[in-house]
């Protein structure tokens, strides 16, 4: 089953072991980790969320940046066997939302409600692609190296024309 094959790679995060090979974790290596993603997650999104604060005057800043986070550790911890996620904003996220602010303005549509409802739908196609993936037996780390370098040097394009096209 699918968690059989993969606690020996998220064993550590539950139990403070690795199954691969049956030693305990130092504690210092776990306060190094857990330092380093706190940093990373608490510094992103704060920087983030005051860019989201001036992007959507005011509509969406630093706090609703922390409570999405959050929830989202939250979530991924409950649903998907990651205990120690925490999540950070990113560039393309803060633009993804800052073109939402932005056509919903336009268009005279409440801007928490589109957000919620592109939040419930994205929901549902992932646990639809998750449950197909199951039942068609597909498992994804088969795929992995069928994604060449220009898989993410086009995605890395995507995040620069986006940041140069907003700069500009």
């Amino acid at each position: 089953s699918e968690v059989r094959s993969n606690i020996s790679y998220h064993s550590s995060d539950y139990f403070g072991w690795s199954a691969f090979t049956a030693n305990r974790l130092s504690v210092k290596t776990v306060i190094n980790a857990g330092l380093y993603t706190f940093s990373f997650s608490l510094l992103t999104t704060a920087s983030f969320g005051l860019l989201f604060s001036v992007d959507t005057k005011g509509t969406w800043g630093p706090a609703q940046a922390f409570l999405s986070g959050g929830m989202t550790g939250l979530f991924m911890t409950l649903f998907g066997g990651q205990p120690l996620v925490l999540f950070g904003q990113t560039g393309p996220i803060t633009l993804l939302y800052t073109y939402t602010y932005e056509f919903c303005h336009t268009q005279d549509i409440k801007f928490y409600g589109f957000v919620g409802w592109m939040g419930v739908w994205s929901a549902l196609q992932h646990f639809a692609i998750a449950i197909v993936n199951t039942i068609a037996g597909l498992n994804d780390k088969k795929y992995l190296n069928y994604v060449t370098r220009f898989t993410g040097e086009i995605f890395e394009l995507l995040v620069a024309a986006d940041y140069i096209t907003a700069a500009i």
